[in-house]
């Protein structure tokens, strides 16, 4: 289809170039989004040269008609086009500073590999630059008053955040007691700046036209962070707001953040309930009631219902092994007792504590290893294979969800950056588009 040559190099007219440039590059928005949700680089394969479409025009849509003899004038005030012009420079910026180092020398990182690397300095100019970009280029002209503008406006608030966010990522901690206050404290401040913007973009009755496009672009690892600190500081000085942003988060995204066919919801879940029963403690034990917001009973009762069906799945497929091998049911006092299902987790520490982050050296996004041990070899094992009832071996994401939801083994003591990269990698949205009109 040539879409990705200019339309001029195709003799289009201008308004068919016009029109093909919007296409090419709103496709070339979501493919990035779908390849980082994929666990791939976000920016891979994307070198601008003269034969790339060239941007679309800043004109709104009332300025274009097929019989144009040539292309508008491009305003230089706001138009219909801002949301996703600002989108488009956001890619095109950092595909141009990617050039910038090459033509330096530098190595070059990927959105893979910019959270891990350790050169601050590299980080804090790009953010800087970064900044300045989208500060006199978008963010000043902004009307709060006009939604479309509002939504650029809290937009690049929240892309900036995240810039600085994946700068100081806690997957760069290889030990807590050795990150200073201020990192740490910087860091909690972005990601509840983060979740807060969130917030604004579903809440806000002037961006409930767009509210719908929010969930799928989420910073998981945000939301990550913030659990984590909850439940190994359940009395955080500032874990009443935070909470009100979780709250916030569940209810403007149950359908998503409540379902339990792809990891990444279901360890999520799991973590917000290990730090909602960390909180509810605490606050026990200063004789202070906590009350449960409606999603946390919802996600107890999944885990109950996961965990009656993985054992009665161990229980019939332990049945039908002893009947292969010709032997009759017998009766002990471990079978009495049901199978153990108690996770065990190597290096496990009883209690809440504040968590360590190894040092990443290896990529942001590896090849997900097998993590599991004792029964969730059974569980995951080819005895289940026969049994139709159990899913066998062909769907691996949802017995990985189904054995997430059974038990927690995977929270310990330290936090395995790679492995969330890996359950986010699994991560196939609902179509947000359902809701669009």
């Amino acid at each position: 289809m040539g879409m990705r040559l200019d339309g001029t190099l195709l003799g289009l007219s201008p308004f068919e170039a016009e029109i093909h440039r919007r296409i090419w590059w709103q496709l070339k928005m979501h493919d990035f989004r779908a390849a980082e949700l994929a666990g791939q680089a976000k920016l891979r394969s994307f070198d601008l040269d003269e034969t790339t479409p060239k941007q679309p025009a800043n004109v709104n849509d009332s300025d274009l008609y097929p019989g144009m003899p040539q292309a508008p004038a491009e305003s230089t005030r706001p138009t219909e086009m801002i949301w996703v012009k600002f989108k488009w420079d956001i890619a095109s910026f950092a595909a141009t500073q990617e050039v910038q180092m090459r033509k330096l020398g530098k190595a070059v990182f990927t959105s893979e590999e910019y959270p891990a690397m350790d050169d601050l300095q590299i980080k804090d100019g790009f953010i800087k630059r970064f900044e300045d970009m989208i500060e006199t280029k978008y963010l000043r002209f902004c009307d709060p008053s006009q939604p479309l503008q509002l939504m650029t406006l809290l937009g690049g608030r929240t892309a900036t955040n995240l810039v600085r966010f994946l700068a100081h990522h806690p997957r760069r901690w290889a030990n807590l007691d050795q990150v200073s206050a201020s990192e740490q404290q910087l860091v909690w401040s972005i990601v509840l700046q983060l979740l807060e913007q969130y917030n604004m973009k579903q809440s806000s009755l002037q961006l409930r036209r767009f509210a719908w496009s929010v969930p799928y672009f989420i910073q998981w690892h945000a939301v990550i962070h913030v659990l984590d600190t909850l439940r190994a500081d359940p009395l955080h000085r500032d874990a009443v707001k935070a909470w009100r942003f979780i709250d916030s988060m569940y209810t403007n995204n149950s359908e998503m953040l409540l379902s339990t066919n792809r990891p990444i919801f279901v360890a999520v879940g799991n973590l917000c309930l290990k730090a909602f029963s960390a909180r509810a403690t605490a606050l026990s034990e200063e004789n202070r009631n906590l009350s449960e917001p409606p999603y946390i009973p919802k996600l107890r009762e999944q885990r109950r219902a996961a965990k009656a069906k993985r054992e009665a799945t161990i229980a019939r497929s332990k049945g039908q092994v002893a009947v292969d091998r010709g032997e009759g049911p017998t009766t002990t006092d471990a079978d009495a007792k049901g199978p153990d299902t108690t996770p065990r987790p190597a290096g496990a520490v009883a209690g809440a504590q504040p968590q360590q982050y190894p040092a990443v050296k290896q990529p942001a996004y590896p090849v997900q290893r097998s993590i599991r041990t004792g029964d969730d070899a059974f569980w995951l094992s080819d005895a289940l294979d026969a049994d139709p009832s159990a899913g066998g071996a062909a769907d691996m994401m949802n017995l990985d969800a189904d054995a997430i939801l059974a038990q927690d083994y995977w929270l310990g003591p330290v936090i395995d950056w790679a492995q969330w990269d890996a359950w986010v990698g699994n991560l196939r949205h609902p179509n947000i588009g359902a809701h669009s009109a």
